[in-house]
């Protein structure tokens, strides 16, 4: 039934009748399945080498971007005391920070086109600083893509330690939805590796574009207008903030391969005795979201409700850890070391169980008969009475019922403790009660809550 409500609440000539948080309520309760096959994560080393090597290149464009900051307040405090190289530059910069407008050198067409971009990037982002930024962003904010497009300039800092903003929640379709966040800010020497640094550190990179192209969203780049001709101010643009696929791919895959040092895959299985090279890592939005989705997954201890952070639970698993083979492998791994700490957990109290009840049942399995219990070191009337059947219980039989060995009264315990009792006695009389008790009691947990179960 609510399958086929959702069915005719998305119908267009309702859907936009309908308060947002009902047709939320249906996309959460009744997930649909994904279009596509979930893609698996990056291994851990892979996800260490990617994040490294965004966190260092973004380290170059900021100390790009500062450098010229820095020169360009030179120039303008105190111009006497730079060198002749130094000036040359600074009237660049101070030209291109009053205007916007990026000169064009006299050079032929296709030295002219890169060496535009090299003046820009001296004072501002251009697109292809945009691949690190994006991808240290989702690794230390552990959002996705679009939502890491969508980040505002407005913000608070409270307290200079955490910065406060709203993040775009999207679902399907074209509402938004939007979450409060409090990111750490951090030390300024660790402004790479907190979420509240980092988000700071790109309003301070993009603010000289914004201050131009006048956006609303943190994102804003210099972009080399030759095909139209428009120049100056109009170069300056804010890629996402009308629409999140506008600007163009962001070729996070390409940057990963043609920096200096690539991002390299794992090593790929052997073949015939030969190790292949490890071939280029495919870097994409849904594999950088579900590898810290597994990563944050893990730090929980597997627990999902606090794992889930921009998801809930259910999206978490079906859209992100599913497919990921590294954290299948992790969760093995967890279950098979949980039920040998079990196991182990189980024999140790029993062992303390039998030491306080007189060491345990004594089982006799290859004697039957009086005289084998007497030859065994049994007293005889124990022996002969064991033999008839006179000390058994309800599965097992009891050497001295008048006497528990931890209150030396006579017992009143469950059946089920006569397991750690000294007093129980076990032949192989007994087994086939044994083996139907155990069934029993794994039938009825088939059956029954945990609780009365236990």
């Amino acid at each position: 039934m609510l399958l086929e409500l959702r069915t005719q609440f998305t119908d267009p000539q309702l859907k936009d009748d309908l308060p947002a948080e009902a047709l939320d309520a249906f996309e959460r309760r009744l997930l649909k399945p994904p279009a596509a096959k979930p893609v698996g994560g990056y291994s851990s080393g892979e996800l260490e080498r990617l994040t490294a090597a965004a966190r260092a290149d973004t380290a170059r464009i900021a100390r790009r971007l500062r450098a010229s900051e820095d020169l360009l307040r030179r120039y303008r405090e105190d111009r006497g005391q730079l060198g002749t190289d130094d000036l040359r530059r600074g009237e660049v910069l101070a030209s291109m920070a009053d205007s916007g407008a990026v000169p064009e050198p006299v050079r032929r067409f296709q030295e002219w086109q890169s060496q535009r971009v090299a003046i820009a990037s001296d004072l501002f982002l251009t697109w292809k600083d945009l691949a690190p930024l994006v991808v240290l962003l989702m690794v230390v904010t552990e959002r996705n893509g679009e939502s890491i497009k969508e980040l505002p300039v407005k913000h608070r800092v409270l307290e200079g330690r955490v910065v406060e903003l709203s993040v775009v929640k999207r679902r399907r379709g074209t509402k938004r939805w939007f979450e409060t966040v409090t990111w750490e800010i951090g030390p300024k020497d660790r402004e790479l590796h907190t979420p509240g640094g980092l988000y700071l550190l790109l309003l301070e990179l993009t603010a000289r574009g914004r201050s131009f192209c006048g956006a609303s969203t943190a994102f804003a780049i210099w972009r080399n207008n030759h095909r139209t001709g428009a120049k100056g101010i109009t170069e300056h643009w804010a890629p996402f903030e009308a629409s999140l696929g506008h600007g163009g791919a962001i070729h996070m895959s390409a940057w990963a391969a043609e920096r200096p040092k690539p991002v390299l895959a794992d090593l790929p299985p052997k073949k015939n005795g030969q190790q292949p090279p490890a071939p280029p890592l495919s870097v994409t939005f849904n594999r950088i979201k579900t590898s810290v989705d597994a990563r944050r997954t893990r730090q929980m201890g597997g627990h999902l409700p606090s794992s889930a952070k921009s998801n809930t639970a259910q999206v978490l698993y079906a859209n992100y850890l599913k497919a990921d083979e590294p954290t299948r492998e992790w969760a093995a791994e967890v279950v098979a070391e949980a039920l040998v700490d079990a196991e182990h957990a189980a024999v140790e109290a029993h062992k303390r169980a039998a030491e306080r009840r007189g060491g345990g049942p004594k089982v006799l399995p290859k004697v039957g008969t009086a005289r084998d219990l007497e030859e065994a070191g049994m007293a005889p009337d124990v022996a002969r009475k064991l033999a008839d059947g006179e000390l058994d219980t309800a599965w097992t039989a009891c050497e001295d019922h008048d006497h528990n060995p931890e209150t030396q009264a006579p017992c009143g315990d469950s059946f089920l403790d006569c397991f750690h009792c000294g007093n129980c006695l076990v032949t192989r009389a007994h087994l086939p009660g044994l083996l139907g008790l155990l069934d029993s009691l794994g039938a009825l947990r088939q059956r029954m809550n945990e609780i009365d179960w236990w």
